[in-house]
């Protein structure tokens, strides 16, 4: 589509106090326009300094009706994860991003809700798009006990499978995956990988 487009917003994100969605395409930002911008440019655009504004002409829907869009740039902070019990036997998890701390945090949300009566888990990745492929792994190996991860291919059609080793799946119990089309990157591999298994 040669514009840069919206993969996800992540919650309480300047972007989704202002409304965009998943699918947005941007066709400017601050006046500059994004025709055949690669998306490592745009996000260097994107950011700033905490509390200056950045301008977006925003396309959804009808190509002919841009609208414009301003952010106000805040420093990133929140939790990566947040948990509750949704009913009495059902713990929700929601995974904003994923880091090295990813893992950590899981098992120990996870271990939460057990504590409070959860026998199954809803993990909800709608929306997650940040974070390096291995930690995605990493916190699926939480989940699978035997079997493949994921397979990596290099460009010399080189095949590195990842599996599950002796010490993962500490989390025995049933789990649903909740995903959409914002759901990339490490997210998406943890998605598989869970998936497969």
């Amino acid at each position: 589509q040669y514009y840069l487009r919206v993969v996800s917003a992540r919650d309480g994100s300047p972007a989704a106090k202002a409304g965009l969605r998943t699918g947005d395409f941007v066709r400017a930002i601050d006046g500059r326009a994004t025709r055949d911008m690669s998306s490592y440019e745009g996000n260097g655009l994107l950011r700033g300094a905490p509390g200056s504004k950045v301008s977006l002409l925003v396309i959804r829907g009808n190509a002919a009706d841009p609208h414009e869009i301003e952010l106000v740039r805040e420093r990133r902070s929140g939790a990566e994860i947040t948990s509750k019990m949704a009913d009495p036997q059902t713990g929700y998890v929601r995974i904003l991003d994923f880091s090295k701390q990813t893992p950590a945090l899981l098992k120990q949300n996870i271990d939460s809700l057990a504590k409070s009566g959860a026998q199954r888990f809803v993990l909800d990745l709608r929306g997650a798009a940040r974070g390096d492929l291995d930690e995605g792994i990493a916190a699926a190996r939480l989940f699978v006990k035997s079997g493949t991860l994921s397979v990596k291919q290099s460009k010399g059609n080189q095949r590195e499978v990842v599996a599950a080793q002796a010490a993962d799946g500490a989390v025995g119990a049933a789990v649903a995956l909740l995903t959409d089309a914002g759901t990339s990157g490490a997210a998406e591999v943890f998605a598989a990988a869970l998936d497969g298994n």
